[in-house]
């Protein structure tokens, strides 16, 4: 469905900015060497396929193209209508000028979808996207709420700063793997009461970590002695072949 209806009483200026490709309102209008306007987008879509005007068949190129301004002032005075409606039918008629069609979306139409002002993602009908940007866009400078965790008044836009800082807020005791769920302003007690338990679990890391490395260490040896046996006989005999050898110092290795 169009959202706009030109209502231009001149027939003739109406045809004179209307694409001969897509017969609408030209948009980004061109104009060619043989006089003839239409949108960028059709023009350029045509001559990817033909190197010919739509129009007079005559030799036509891209760059063969120009801006064409005096159209485009032309469109801008033309006088439109808004066509949108809402569900039960309901429609805009709201007239305006073509260059001011989509201000009348932005702030007047009661049936346009639009972007909160803020860029937050959000897009709403004008009532509830102007209840939006008043008392719920997080991106909105002067909009302050209450902290769900200690009830402190901020600025919504600096949420993200706030918890960093929240003195209520849970958080997770990152020492040693200890992972306790406990407000940031008990953390510090958190810490002196279960000094000996993150000490022991400290302890139980490094044990770990120690075996761990030991039996990477065994892994890696039998690799070593490998790779030495096949050194060995390979200075002794050239003429083996290097991965036949390789194999059989590993299997002993292992056998060992």
């Amino acid at each position: 469905m169009n959202t706009i209806e030109i209502i231009e009483s001149n027939k003739q200026i109406v045809e004179l900015v209307t694409c001969s490709i897509c017969n609408e309102i030209l948009k980004t209008p061109l104009v060619s060497q043989c006089q003839h306007r239409f949108c960028s987008v059709c023009i350029t879509q045509w001559l990817d396929k033909k190197c010919s005007c739509p129009i007079c068949r005559n030799y036509l190129s891209i760059t063969m193209m120009t801006n064409d301004i005096l159209s485009a002032n032309i469109i801008n005075k033309l006088a439109v209508k808004c066509c949108l409606s809402d569900k039960e039918g309901n429609v805009c008629n709201h007239t305006t000028t073509y260059e001011n069609i989509n201000n009348h979306y932005k702030t007047d139409c009661e049936y346009a979808k639009v972007d909160c002002k803020y860029a937050c993602g959000y897009s709403n009908f004008k009532e509830e996207r102007i209840y939006h940007e008043n008392n719920k866009c997080f991106k909105n400078p002067e909009l302050k709420g209450k902290c769900k965790h200690c009830d402190e008044i901020i600025y919504v836009i600096k949420i993200k700063e706030h918890k960093l800082v929240c003195p209520n807020l849970l958080i997770r005791c990152e020492s040693h793997g200890c992972n306790f769920a406990v407000i940031r302003c008990e953390m510090e007690q958190h810490m002196k009461l279960f000094k000996d338990r993150h000490m022991e679990q400290l302890k139980n890391l490094y044990e770990d970590t120690v075996k761990k490395f030991e039996n990477f260490k065994k892994v890696n040896k039998k690799y070593i002695i490998a790779g030495k046996k096949c050194c060995e006989h390979y200075h002794k005999c050239r003429k083996c072949h290097a991965s036949e050898v390789y194999s059989d110092a590993i299997d002993e290795a292992y056998e060992e």
